[in-house]
């Protein structure tokens, strides 16, 4: 994956053991942080340093994190999950179809003609 900006850093408790790990953001704005934490600055740097080079990741390595707010990625989680939502009710308003299709079956009605 083609990666935009990489950076480095501690949790930022001020307590020198304190892991650091190193932090990528992909061209479209996702973010992601590499699998292992590193125990002084130098390897997270070089790290640092080797990815900026490359200018990508493996993603075996990375676990996503987020998406930054307004990039294309962000628009495009936000639109998947405006579909997932739109599915769900759409499934929600099936079943609700189906059930007043079996009430009227049980009150003895015709089921043809009441779901028509």
């Amino acid at each position: 994956m083609a990666i935009e900006k990489v950076a480095y850093a501690s949790s930022g408790r001020n307590n020198e053991n304190e892991p650091f790990t190193v932090i990528v953001e992909s061209i479209i704005g996702e973010v992601f942080v590499h699998v292992q934490d590193f125990e002084n600055e130098e390897d997270a740097n070089a790290l640092r340093i080797r990815v900026e080079a490359k200018g990508e990741i493996n993603l075996e390595h990375w676990a996503y994190c987020r998406t930054v707010y307004g990039s294309k990625a962000y628009i495009a989680h936000n639109l998947e999950q405006a579909q997932i939502e739109r599915e769900l009710e759409e499934d929600y308003n099936c079943e609700v179809d189906r059930e007043i299709e079996v009430d009227c079956c049980d009150d003895n009605y015709d089921c043809y003609q009441a779901t028509a």
